[in-house]
C-alpha cells in the first residue's frame, strides 16, 4: 500500500528509524572494554612542588630604601635655580611685516622675540599681537594682555 502523499509505502519510515540503532548496537558490540578508574592517593602522586625559601623581610625593605625604582634621579646642581627666572613682558614692536614683543629678564638686558621663539619658563609664542600675546603652553593657547586694561593702547 502507497501513501498519497509521498509515494513511498506507509511502512516507510521504519527504516531511518532502525538503522541508527542497529548501528548502535554493532558499535556497542565491539568496543573493549575500558579499564577500571582507579583513584591515587595523595603520596602516590609521582610530582612535588619545590619549596620557595622564606622572603629577608628586612634585606628587602633595605632594598627598597636604596634602590631607584623609578629610574636613576639625576643630583640637583646647587648653583643653578630651581625655578625660571622672574619676568615681565614690556611692549610690542613691529618693523614692517614682522612683530617682536619686548621682554624684562630679571638680572639679564631686556630682549626682543618674534613669533615661534620660545619664553623663559619654555612656553612658545604662537601670535603677536597690538596688546596681547598668544602663547602655548603644555600645547594649550593661552592669550596675555601685555598693558593692564586701563593702559590699553588704542
Amino acid at each position: 500500500m502507497k501513501d498519497n502523499f509521498t509515494g513511498l509505502p506507509s511502512r516507510a519510515w521504519i527504516l531511518p528509524l532502525v538503522l541508527p540503532l542497529l548501528a548502535g548496537w554493532i558499535a556497542w558490540g565491539t568496543n573493549p572494554d575500558l579499564p577500571a578508574v582507579k583513584a591515587m592517593r595523595f603520596a602516590e602522586e609521582p610530582w612535588t612542588l619545590a619549596r620557595l625559601p622564606a622572603p629577608d623581610l628586612k634585606k628587602a625593605y633595605d632594598y627598597l630604601l636604596t634602590a631607584s625604582i623609578w629610574g636613576k634621579v639625576e643630583a640637583v646642581k646647587k648653583d643653578e635655580p630651581q625655578t625660571d627666572p622672574a619676568w615681565r613682558f614690556l611692549a610690542v614692536m613691529v618693523s614692517g611685516s614682522e612683530k617682536y614683543v619686548v621682554i624684562d629678564v630679571e638680572k639679564q638686558p631686556n630682549r626682543q622675540l618674534k613669533v615661534g621663539e620660545t619664553l623663559p619658563g619654555g612656553a612658545k609664542i604662537h601670535e603677536i599681537n597690538q596688546g596681547s600675546v598668544c602663547i602655548i603652553v603644555n600645547g594649550k593657547k593661552r592669550n596675555l594682555s601685555i598693558y593692564p586694561q586701563d593702559r590699553q593702547i588704542q
